[in-house]
């Protein structure tokens, strides 16, 4: 139990180097909030959907550690997997890819559904070796126009007093509340695409309802099956997700606020009958491009930006995204 509680006290001291916590906010209908280390962390309302308010955040979300490296070339200095052990002890290596966490097994892998039960070990220098449990799996659909399959995992710390904590902080043990990110690590204090740096080996765990996991639901993390989507193209959608106008790593909204979007690849609609055609910026790496009004009113951004114009006529292939408001 002292470990657990010890990787439990890593993840937390961790989420402070990764940016975009904008402070406690107001939870949206349908949803709850727990308090934990001053935090707020928003539970409930599922994964969201392509027209509901779920869709923006504050918190890029890289819990429920910024990073953790797999495979014989996995840097010792950080968090790694060392291998995952089946409900009847048998122990195998692990992978990450489009899958999520998979297991390499001589008789073929192991993935999905047929994980639920495993335990994942994972060495955490200077702490010893962690476990977590596969509690649950589901695939749920993405915020594309083609709504395909996004593999999904719920994480347990199992050996705590209660029987068993969910590894993302406030939601519920059974909930599935991870994706995985490979070979990619974030930090949107840097300026444009830096935000974004390719780390071989290596896979970040994002959270439900944060930035980089709304990232991958929109299909512009670095396994998309849509298209091979830049560092330039990632850091845009990170500094859209979380009104972060000036590129600095700074959100500027809160969870549940109203705001919709489309891409110039055309991966992503909106539908106007719903939103209107009111812009509220216009996205690339470095933050918004042009700016016209706030999605959360009160809040502007500290830069100087351009207007953009005023309403929504398509895309001149300058900008990433278009963000838009009721």
């Amino acid at each position: 139990m002292m470990r657990i509680r010890t990787l439990f006290s890593y993840v937390l001291l961790a989420l402070g180097s990764i940016g975009g916590c904008g402070g406690p906010a107001e939870s949206p209908a349908g949803m709850t909030a727990t308090a934990r280390k001053g935090t707020v962390f928003y539970v409930g309302g599922g994964w969201g959907c392509p027209t509901c308010d779920f869709r923006n955040s504050p918190l890029v979300g890289a819990y429920p550690v910024p990073a953790v490296a797999y495979g014989s070339a996995a840097d010792p200095n950080m968090p790694s997997f060392t291998d995952a052990v089946s409900p009847s002890g048998a122990v195998f290596p692990v992978d990450i890819d489009e899958r999520g966490l998979v297991v390499v097994a001589p008789g073929g892998d192991i993935e999905g559904h047929a994980l639920v039960g495993w335990t994942v070990r994972i060495k955490v220098p200077g702490q010893g070796v962690e476990e977590v449990l596969i509690y649950n799996y589901a695939e749920v659909p993405d915020w594309t126009d083609n709504g395909d399959p996004v593999p999904t995992f719920g994480l347990s710390l199992p050996h705590q007093a209660d029987g068993g904590v969910n590894l993302c902080p406030g939601m519920d043990v059974d909930e599935t509340s991870v994706v995985f990110l490979d070979g990619e690590t974030y930090d949107l204090s840097m300026p444009g695409a830096g935000a974004v740096k390719s780390t071989p080996d290596v896979a970040t765990l994002a959270c439900r309802g944060h930035a980089l996991a709304k990232m991958k639901l929109l299909g512009y993390d670095p396994g998309s099956p849509y298209t091979q989507t830049s560092a330039e193209e990632r850091a845009a959608t990170l500094r859209m997700v979380t009104a972060d106008y000036c590129g600095d790593g700074h959100p500027h909204t809160v969870l549940g606020t109203a705001v919709d979007w489309t891409d110039y690849a055309g991966h992503v609609q909106y539908d106007p009958s719903r939103m209107g055609q009111k812009v509220e910026a216009e996205w690339t790496e470095a933050g918004a491009s042009c700016f016209n009004r706030p999605r959360v009113p009160g809040t502007q951004p500290s830069c100087s930006l351009p207007l953009c114009p005023d309403e929504f006529g398509g895309h001149d292939g300058s900008s990433v995204w278009t963000s838009i408001l009721p």
